[in-house]
């Protein structure tokens, strides 16, 4: 459970989603609610101007009907299967859940309050989408009712999640494109949720009159209005914030003790010049995270430690196309005008729907769509009835692309449970104003990525080469930004010896230069070897008629025949292996070995030929005895 619950969404199945739910409802015994989830950066509710996008409850009395019933929440997430997972924080789940904002100086607050009252203990702790936190707590058995506070008086950043509220729970998405996650070393299946400190339970329950004295340290401004002094109550509050502020802005701690030091004077009564150097030690050796494990910090970098990593499973590749596309990967295939990449794709398609191999690997069966936004319709049904299709379970739109096409592509790809998506041409569905700006091309290719990994659906992007004889993914035309971000690069070339397809990736085996065969009948291509094999079987022809009525050394076959050396090395210990030619000598210099064609057993050899043989053994015999 624990490996799901920290996946992102993207890789996430609907009904394993709906798992998490029930997860945190039967195991845990949390009540769950359905929340407006986001998609592309939207949310759900479909508001133009959601000012709480990916947060909001989808049903307005949440609170009433929130629940742990599993036949419940299973029609809920039947109803909303993209919903973000709300869970509801009080007595009612018996949680207490403080909210970290650091972008409202909750980080600060933080560690003021474990200045001023000891670090928490392990608590369970999951990492918002926006980078803050929520710290889990046991909510007190002997309190009936504790509310809200938004944020925590007189600690900005820090709101209380309690009766009459509720946290989004991970593996929710924020708007901002991130998932809701578990700290790694603190995820519930680990830790007991610890009973909220007395301290803690001081603040949230008592009547605060000072509320107005602190609220200078929440207000835009603040420090300048700090700076000018404050009074007794509020001095060691105030001195740790401005260390703190001072430590956040990269200022050295011997500055900040300066410009403490003639703030505390400014105090009334004046702060002593100890209590000073106190806070500023406290503040600059702050570090919350050297009481745990390295984990996905909000403001830095996600770390692991190397132990972690090596027991992480090793992750398994599926695919659509053996070894070349996988499972919910972006891929592009490019090519020039006229080489025949539609062409090439639609065969692409077929095969999968047929779960046929395709130029020599295996392809996994499965519904697939195929957008035709550039040729015609009549071209397109005639050229897969050449192929002989029928009934396969191949989808297709001709014409040009809705307004909202990657949207209506993720509707069409769940609806159909589409194991492969091919876009024909790129920039028909996905539109920037410069092709070769790399920013503008990375920002318009990460939906479409975002995309396949969320439905787990493979897309492929046919497009253009440039002008010109690039090579690799400098012959894409447009950014380096397109071979950047696909998982598969394909390449068709049309040379001297006919078309060629070949492949760049970041999985799986490179596809070596292929040559390709197309039957204009049946509109079918196909594989006639690599350029390799089709070399060296041209190499190994002209070997074998060389040696048809003369004997040769390596090098005077070299000197004959053209071509890459390696390959005529490589056919003649072919044609030994195959018992096709035979050799003698011992390969040494001054007694190269001489290659003939292997006479067929039914002649019989000649005296010369017969004192050859021996000669050619007894020397071999020799040379092995002396070593």
């Amino acid at each position: 459970m624990t490996s799901q619950i920290t996946n992102q969404i993207g890789d996430i199945e609907p009904s394993a989603l709906l798992d998490q739910v029930i997860y945190y409802a039967g195991c845990k015994g949390w009540h769950v609610i359905p929340i407006y989830g986001i998609t592309y950066g939207k949310c759900l509710c479909g508001k133009p101007y959601c000012n709480s996008q990916g947060k909001h409850p989808i049903l307005s009395e949440w609170q009433r009907i929130a629940t742990t019933d599993e036949t419940v929440l299973r029609e809920w997430w039947k109803k909303w299967p993209k919903a973000n997972i709300g869970i509801v924080t009080g007595r009612k789940s018996d949680l207490l859940v403080l909210d970290i904002d650091p972008r409202h100086g909750g980080e600060d607050s933080l560690a003021l309050l474990e200045h001023k009252f000891g670090r928490f203990p392990k608590i369970v702790e999951a990492i918002t989408g926006s980078g803050g936190r929520h710290l889990f707590f046991a909510y007190p058995k002997d309190i009936d009712h504790i509310s809200n506070a938004a944020p925590l008086s007189g600690y900005p950043g820090i709101d209380v999640r309690a009766d009459g509220g509720y946290i989004v729970a991970p593996p929710s998405l924020h708007y901002c494109n991130e998932t809701y996650k578990w700290k790694l070393s603190s995820h519930p299946d680990e830790i007991t949720l610890a009973p909220v400190p007395d301290w803690l339970l001081r603040l949230l329950i008592e009547k605060s009159g000072n509320d107005q004295e602190r609220k200078i340290n929440q207000e835009p401004g603040w420090v300048s209005k700090a700076l000018a002094g404050v009074k007794k109550g509020e001095r060691d509050d105030t001195c740790f914030r401005l260390a703190m502020h001072f430590k956040n802005k990269g200022i050295a701690c011997e500055v900040a003790l300066i410009l403490l030091n003639d703030w505390a004077a400014k105090c009334m009564p004046p702060f002593s010049t100890s209590e000073v150097e106190k806070c500023i030690r406290s503040a600059y050796s702050y570090n919350r995270e050297e009481q745990s494990d390295p984990y996905t910090s909000p403001r830095g970098f996600k770390l692991t430690w190397i132990s972690d990593l090596i027991a992480e499973p090793e992750e398994i590749t599926s695919w659509i196309w053996e070894k070349t596309l996988p499972t919910g990967g972006l891929s592009l295939v490019a090519a020039k005008p006229k080489v025949g990449k539609s062409t090439w794709a639609r065969n692409l398609a077929l095969k999968v729907a047929r779960g046929e191999r395709f130029l020599g690997r295996d392809t996994t069966q499965g519904p697939v769509i195929y957008l035709a936004l550039e040729e015609k319709r009549s071209e397109v049904a005639g050229h897969f009835l050449r192929m002989s299709a029928e009934r396969e379970n191949i989808l297709i739109h001709t014409g040009g692309a809705p307004e909202e096409a990657l949207i209506a592509l993720e509707d069409a790809i769940r609806k159909s449970r589409a194991v492969l998506a091919i876009v024909d041409t790129l920039f028909k569905i996905v539109r920037v104003k410069d092709g070769n700006d790399y920013v503008q091309v990375n920002r318009a290719l990460e939906p479409l990525l975002n995309l396949a990994r969320d439905t787990n659906c493979h897309i492929l992007a046919v497009h253009h080469m440039s002008k010109g004889k690039r090579e690799g993914g400098e012959a894409i035309l447009g950014s380096t930004a397109l071979f950047a971000s696909v998982d598969t690069a394909l390449f068709m070339k049309e040379r001297d010896t006919g078309r060629t397809i070949e492949s760049s990736q970041r999985y799986g085996e490179d596809i070596p230069k292929t040559a390709l065969s197309f039957d204009p009948g049946t509109g079918i291509i196909e594989s006639t070897g690599t350029l390799e094999e089709i070399e060296l079987g041209r190499v190994k022809a002209g070997i074998l008629q060389l040696l048809s009525d003369s004997r040769m050394t390596e090098m005077e076959i070299r000197g004959v025949l053209s071509g890459n050396t390696g390959l005529i090395g490589k056919g003649l210990r072919e044609l030994i292996a195959s018992g096709e030619i035979e050799r003698d000598g011992l390969g040494k210099r001054g007694d190269p070995f001489i290659y003939e064609k292997k006479l067929v057993s039914c002649i019989p050899l000649t005296e010369k030929q017969k004192k050859r043989r021996i000669r050619s053994h007894y020397r071999q015999w020799e040379a092995k005895y002396r070593e």
